[in-house]
């Protein structure tokens, strides 16, 4: 079965990135096991409740049976979802794989719908309380709470009323969506921008997850918090609980939460109290879920015109953001989207498709109805005046040219291609253009084969001016210079593919072979060096070659003495290196210790370290936090 990805998208994912030991935990309580049940696919829902009361383990092939054979895929990823959670444990026997529910999700679940769940807490009664707000008056608090947040993100100075958010508050809740230079107003980053176009629930999770994930550092743990905002998303909407009966970093939280329009705090004579919003009780669901969508506000037509039916400052800004705003009534918003706001837009890092969708998503249900919602020849221009920006791509490359022969470019350029790096060539002029990546594999390939070809050069001109010489001949007489020379270039070759190929599989036998090798090559050349420099008669342990292109070398280096000491001393630490990041790489590659028991339930995908074409992506459960798609957690093979 494939390794699966997380990238968290909403609370299941989150829930999903814990170590086992918490999430075993979670699963004790009840209420986080109906949420992971609510949050679950249909199939992974099937297959769930079926296995509720089965304590033996399932094989994979029964459980492919439950299912017809176009559903395969979405069976595979469901089963995948499962082991991810932890609700499904894998059992691998030597023959097949069989799956069973995780003892501790089992038991919860099965008490949950037998007895049904009791929350920790109950609504406080009527006559202690005040007069409860409205279910209207919740939404527009709650709606006036995240709007000040996000105006408040815009501009400091657009937001109607001064902000309770503490300054350490403002910055984990902005982590990554504004940047500050010094003595400049802080300004939005790619992401920021990405962000405001995104549906509430999207934001609210973004907002949420930096939350949870800088919660260890208030030393609040994540699996506590998690388990806190699950069980607060079960809580009746616009009922009162007591304060006093939260612990203190739950207190701590809910103040937390109160500033993002989750909750509303009250305050009576003697006691305290705070009444969920729909935020709250909406954490749980997915965020595909377009049942509680809210209702759109925006028109636009075929000439670009946009009319927003709002009177909220929030919108305004945000239609600034990819089109010219030319006047705003008390309840109408009138603007139009141009070349040049488009472009200020896409500077800003914001693409077409999220234009796109934003308009879409938010479109009055006047045009909601009709398909498209949004006339077709705006989004086309749109995606094409984007497409404009992007009609050069750059890419860092290297030029190669003043080959010596034909056949070294040949070479040279079936190496680029066969490694999917050769962008350009021209073969009358022996030109060629080769990406960044393959640089170093490039010019280490091109010595080697230099080496092979001046090697057989050599060899040819000392047959030609022998004539009794021949390729079979080994006696003393035989040119072992040439010899060790081809020899040298043919393992200069070798040790360039073993290389790419321990480095593009990150395969930890490939590695240690490489580091062999070049181990004992650094061995060779330091007893060859160590005999010349100690040794003054160390031309009497080598025997005499007929060729004369060793003296001929020789004299060559010596009149050139100082360029090659930098030469060696450059090729014997960069051996050195290759040995030292061959160690590395084996050590922290993603396959080391596979052959123990772990307490991790999954190990991770081969990754390559260079070269990522061949690769196949795993799956990927959940998107980027600033994509909007239609599904809640998609996968993708």
């Amino acid at each position: 079965m494939p390794q699966v990805k997380i990238i968290a998208k909403n609370f299941m994912d989150m829930v999903a990135s814990l170590p086992a030991i918490k999430l075993d935990m979670l699963y004790r309580n009840q209420f986080i096991c109906e949420a992971i049940l609510r949050s679950l696919p249909p199939l992974a829902k099937k297959c769930v409740l079926q296995m509720l009361y089965i304590d033996a383990p399932i094989p994979s092939k029964s459980l492919q049976e439950w299912v017809l054979a176009d559903g395969f895929s979405k069976h595979n990823v469901a089963i995948d979802r499962l082991v991810q959670l932890r609700v499904f444990e894998v059992i691998d026997r030597k023959k097949e794989t069989t799956y069973k529910l995780n003892p501790t999700f089992q038991t919860s679940l099965r008490k949950h719908l037998i007895h049904g769940g009791i929350l920790p807490r109950e609504p406080m009664p009527p006559n202690v309380i005040a007069i409860l707000p409205t279910s209207e008056e919740l939404d527009a608090y709650a709606l006036e709470q995240w709007e000040c947040f996000l105006l408040q993100l815009i501009s400091s100075g657009q937001a109607e009323k001064s902000s309770s958010f503490g300054s350490s508050m403002m910055r984990i809740f902005q982590r990554g969506l504004l940047r500050q230079r010094e003595k400049e107003a802080p300004r939005l980053t790619e992401s920021g921008f990405q962000f405001l176009l995104m549906d509430t629930n999207a934001q609210l999770w973004h907002v949420i997850r930096e939350y949870i994930s800088n919660s260890e550092e208030q030393g609040v743990d994540q699996a506590d918090l998690i388990a806190f905002l699950l069980e607060l998303s079960f809580h009746t909407t616009g009922e009162a609980y007591n304060l006093d009966t939260l612990t203190d970093d739950q207190t701590a939280m809910i103040k937390d939460l109160a500033d993002l329009g989750l909750v509303k705090l009250q305050k009576g004579r003697k006691e305290s109290w705070f009444i969920p919003t729909k935020l709250a009780t909406n954490l749980s669901v997915s965020l595909a879920d377009t049942t509680s969508r809210k209702q759109g506000f925006v028109v636009i037509e075929t000439n670009f015109r946009i009319y927003a039916y709002s009177s909220s400052k929030l919108h305004c800004e945000i239609l600034r953001l990819f089109s010219r705003v030319e006047y705003q009534l008390p309840n109408l918003i009138v603007g139009a989207i141009t070349k040049e706001s488009l472009y200020n837009a896409f500077d800003n890092g914001i693409t077409a498709e999220q234009i796109v969708t934003f308009l879409q998503q938010n479109a009055h249900p006047r045009v909601a109805e009709k398909v498209p919602s949004v006339p077709e020849n705006v989004t086309d221009q749109i995606r094409l005046w984007e497409s404009d920006l992007k009609r050069v791509e750059l890419t860092p490359a290297h030029f190669y040219d003043e080959f010596h022969s034909r056949d070294v470019f040949e070479a040279a350029s079936d190496f680029a291609r066969m490694h999917s790096g050769l962008l350009w060539e021209d073969a009358k002029k022996m030109h060629m253009v080769v990406r960044a990546e393959i640089n170093m594999l490039m010019r280490e390939h091109l010595h080697g084969i230099a080496m092979i070809l001046y090697g057989i050069w050599m060899l040819r001109v000392w047959q030609r001016d022998e004539p009794g010489s021949s390729f079979d001949d080994l006696d003393s007489t035989a040119p072992w210079f040439i010899y060790t020379f081809l020899a040298t270039g043919i393992t200069l070759c070798l040790l360039t593919c073993l290389g790419h190929i321990a480095a593009d599989s990150a395969n930890g036998f490939c590695l240690f072979c490489y580091m062999v090798i070049i181990s004992v090559l650094l061995l060779i050349e330091t007893g060859i060096a160590a005999d010349i420099l100690l040794n003054s008669d160390w031309e009497k342990d080598i025997p005499e070659d007929p060729t004369g292109r060793f003296l001929d070398f020789k004299e060559f280096v010596e009149s050139n003495i100082d360029i090659f000491k930098w030469i060696f001393l450059i090729i014997f630490l960069g051996q050195g290196l290759s040995v030292l990041l061959g160690m590395a790489l084996r050590a922290f590659s993603p396959n080391q210790g596979s052959n123990y028991d772990s307490d991790e339930e999954f190990t991770q995908a081969r990754l390559p370290l260079v070269n990522n074409h061949a690769q196949q992506s795993a799956y990927v459960i959940g998107e980027p936090p600033f994509v909007n798609k239609n599904e809640t957690w998609n996968a993708n093979k």
